[in-house]
C-alpha cells in the first residue's frame, strides 16, 4: 500500500516499523503459563514467527523502515533499551 493511499488522510506512511519475533517454543510456553484465553493463542506459533520474518523482509525489500528484533531471554527492560538506541540511531540518519 502506497503511502498516499492510506485510510488517514495527510498520512505521509510509517517512519519506522518494529516488529519483534522470538523463539516459538519460548512463546507457546509463557501463552499456556498465562493461559490460553485467546484466539490468538491457538496460532502455531512456528509459523506465526515465520511469518513475521517473511512480513520484515518484504517491507524492507520495498524500501520501509524496518527494525526486526530476535527477542531471546532478554528482560522487557533490556530490550526496550535496544530498541530506543535503534530508533534514535534511525531517526537522526533520517533527520540528519
Amino acid at each position: 500500500m502506497s503511502p498516499q493511499k492510506g485510510r488517514n488522510p495527510g498520512h505521509r506512511g510509517w517512519t519506522m516499523t518494529i516488529i519483534m519475533t522470538g523463539d516459538a517454543a519460548q512463546l507457546r510456553g509463557r501463552a499456556h503459563q498465562r493461559g490460553i484465553y485467546s484466539r490468538f493463542h491457538r496460532v502455531d506459533k512456528a509459523n506465526e514467527v515465520s511469518l513475521y520474518h517473511t512480513v520484515a523482509n518484504e517491507l524492507a525489500a520495498a524500501g520501509w523502515p524496518v527494525i526486526h528484533y530476535e527477542v531471546a531471554g532478554e528482560s522487557a527492560e533490556a530490550v526496550a533499551a535496544v530498541l530506543l538506541s535503534a530508533i534514535l540511531k534511525r531517526l537522526a540518519t533520517r533527520s540528519g
